[in-house]
């Protein structure tokens, strides 16, 4: 009988985009049966290029759309499940799926298999998801964000930058938004950032979603281009070709960023960079702590002065 796998990955931007590398691994191992991704519908666009993946969407929230869910779920004959989101609610999705291999990040009655170990959130949630797949065969070879191009991305993206009068010239992606449910995520110094870099003869160039329009629109009247809203998460990846670094708050971007080959200045004060840093980009975490012998604690990003992050880019730059 050929296998129906079933993964599902709900969760914010940055945890779906690092989820990517997971779902690349299941599906590289599944290659010749039906995969399918259960997530939500803001996310469908991030696997626009995935030709061997389906994709189920539904609301995130209330008891009718988990009941059809679930009914959904029984009635598809899966024969694997993947919950890489390991919240109560896909949980128990897992526990009444009625399939026969479910895989999660716990000893839990909801899954048949888990790693040995317990999660205890002192390691990269990444790290921790390769050991969940580990424990049913599944090797994760890819260990960045995984976006697959296509040529017209590519066009459009070059198309962009000549009508912006960047082509050949040197750029970096700057996103200074964050969560509207996390503003203490964010480094209040961007502007000061643009201006150095302009000095330096370095574009700016602001990127974000909608919620990012108005920020970005007052930065980039300080310095650089104004790109809000202008690329898919598939083309940001695209447009890392083309940069020469990036500096991010703590955020979505920073992890969709991080598939390219360049570095990504992460900012972190409140979150715990250990567990939730961009994938390979280690080396170029900021934190409070890292730069300043006075910080108070490491989380008020306000004493991350301009001059010790750009201090710390060139340093790590060299």
């Amino acid at each position: 009988m050929t296998n129906r796998v079933l993964i599902i990955k709900l969760g914010a931007l940055g945890d779906i985009v690092m989820a990517t590398a997971l779902i690349k691994g299941i599906t590289d191992k599944y290659k010749s049966s039906t995969c399918t991704l259960l997530t939500t519908d803001k996310y469908r666009e991030i696997f626009t290029n995935w030709g061997d993946l389906t994709i189920k969407t539904f609301p995130r929230h209330g008891l009718i759309h988990n009941a059809r869910t679930l009914s959904w779920i029984r009635h598809q004959e899966f024969t694997h499940l993947y919950d890489l989101q390991g919240s109560n609610r896909t949980r128990i999705m897992s526990r009444f799926s009625n399939i026969s291999t479910r895989v999660g990040n716990q000893r839990h009655p909801a899954y048949t298999h888990c790693p040995k170990g317990p999660w205890l959130g002192k390691i990269h949630i990444f790290d921790r998801m390769i050991e969940v797949c580990n424990s049913s065969g599944v090797d994760i070879q890819y260990k960045l964000p995984y976006f697959p191009h296509n040529t017209a991305e590519v066009e459009k993206i070059e198309s962009w930058l000549e009508k912006n009068k960047l082509t050949g010239r040197d750029i970096v992606l700057l996103h200074a938004g964050v969560s509207p449910t996390r503003p203490e995520k964010q480094w209040p110094y961007f502007p000061e950032m643009a201006t150095y870099l302009m000095k330096k003869n370095i574009v700016p160039v602001w990127i974000g979603g909608e919620p990012d329009r108005d920020l970005n629109l007052m930065l980039s009247s300080v310095a650089g281009i104004d790109a809000t809203a202008e690329f898919t998460a598939s083309e940001l990846s695209q447009l890392t070709n083309f940069a020469k670094f990036a500096v991010t708050n703590d955020s979505g971007p920073m992890h969709i960023l991080s598939s390219g080959n360049i570095p990504i200045f992460g900012i972190f004060g409140p979150s715990d960079w250990v567990r939730n840093h961009a994938l390979g980009q280690e080396k170029y975490v900021v934190t409070p702590n890292k730069l300043s012998a006075s910080a108070s604690n490491g989380t008020n990003l306000s004493e991350l002065t301009p001059s010790q992050v750009i201090k710390f880019i060139e340093k790590t730059l060299c």
